[in-house]
């Protein structure tokens, strides 16, 4: 009896130190790092750096807590390591693996999880493509609800209807929770969960909510958008009507609307599907004095990609271009008909054009030869 004992006490020891190793891998990791100040000011500068004005700002043990569901982990705020560059493109990470805690959700809840996840990998030309992960080990994203051991304590208080953490790192979010206990979300019909988790899995993605505060940009059609590499700011046409908006302007998890198209085009700017190579469909060459360009007339597919370059190769030699373009926006507006002008020396040349998104830090595939002789 006594070794049988002490086998059940060896057993058991083995038991409690898989549990706790299991957690630790689950858990924030964060409780060795030293304690970040408190001081609201270094958080608010960080953000500030990022183009990110918050309307509410709360400092937890080791998170900052923004807008009302939006996390980033001190530390990484604090080093600028929530890096502002594509979490993922086409020759990045081009899937995301989620993990959803089996025992926090029920089956239709998880159903609307995966179809969540389903229609932001649907967006078209887009990179982003979420996959499930058979075991939290294996994934980038887990998806759990609030009383989930390995998330902050002052979540528990905490009347949010969800909290996603922002990406860093290079990385997405690592963690989407639903407080699937709250009244509200209980009682929510499905599409409102549905619209509630694809909100939460945006913040995940890098977007923050669209009608708090912005650093527009201009795009080449002229209208004043706001949209970054990483964050969405505002939107196009309308800071509301958005899957992005916040809580307080939805009116709540009942106000929740589905992606608008300038969401979906944000998101081709933030997560660049692979461009196809645009047709040309004819030149133009025109002189300035000694100097010769030559313009590009093209139909590029979509209208998603909005600067190009363009390659030049000698007629007889198909490996490095013998000159290749900046990267320059292409006039004109849809998919067909855009055009791009570029300097070139006179001769006779073979070109390819690259599409490119908005940054000019991603080309997607070549366009055929296009065979031109410049005088």
């Amino acid at each position: 009896m006594r070794s049988r004992s002490n086998l059940h006490l060896l057993l058991s020891s083995l038991v409690l130190l898989l549990l706790f190793s299991c957690t630790q891998d689950l858990s924030l990791g964060e409780h060795h790092e030293p304690t970040p100040p408190q001081d609201a000011s270094a958080y608010l500068n960080a953000l500030d750096n990022m183009g990110i004005t918050p309307r509410s700002l709360e400092i937890w043990e080791n998170h900052v807590f923004v807008d009302g569901d939006l996390v980033f982990e001190k530390q990484a705020l604090l080093q600028k390591a929530i890096v502002l560059t594509e979490v993922v493109s086409y020759s990045n990470v081009q899937t995301i693996d989620y993990y959803i805690t089996p025992w926090t959700f029920t089956p239709t809840e998880i159903s609307l999880i995966d179809m969540a996840a389903a229609e932001w990998s649907n967006i078209t030309d887009c990179a982003i493509n979420f996959r499930r992960a058979r075991g939290y080990k294996d994934a980038d994203m887990i998806v759990t609800n609030f009383s989930y051991r390995s998330l902050p304590e002052e979540m528990q208080e905490s009347s949010a209807f969800g909290i996603a953490w922002f990406p860093q790192n290079g990385n997405v979010g690592r963690w989407v929770a639903i407080n699937n206990e709250d009244s509200s979300v209980a009682g929510a019909t499905n599409t409102q969960f549905r619209l509630l988790v694809k909100h939460e899995m945006g913040h995940a993605l890098g977007f923050t909510h669209s009608n708090l505060g912005h650093v527009p940009l201009t795009i080449n059609n002229g209208q004043s958008g706001s949209f970054s590499k990483v964050h969405l700011l505002c939107t196009l046409t309308s800071e509301t009507g958005n899957l992005m908006q916040s809580g307080g302007a939805a009116g709540g998890i009942s106000g929740l609307a589905d992606l608008s198209a300038d969401e979906r085009l944000a998101s081709h700017k933030m997560y660049p599907g692979y461009f196809a190579g645009p047709s040309i469909t004819g030149h133009t060459v025109c002189y300035s004095g000694s100097n010769r360009y030559i313009k590009f007339t093209m139909n590029t597919g979509n209208d998603d990609p909005v600067t190009a370059k363009v390659e030049r190769y000698f007629p007889w030699i198909t490996g490095s271009p013998a000159g290749v373009s900046g990267t320059l926006l292409l006039d004109g507006c849809g998919n067909t008909g855009r055009s791009i002008t570029v300097p070139t020396p006179t001769g006779s040349w073979n070109y390819r054009v690259r599409l490119s998104n908005f940054e000019g830090d991603y080309f997607g595939a070549p366009s055929g030869s296009y065979y031109a002789t410049v005088n």
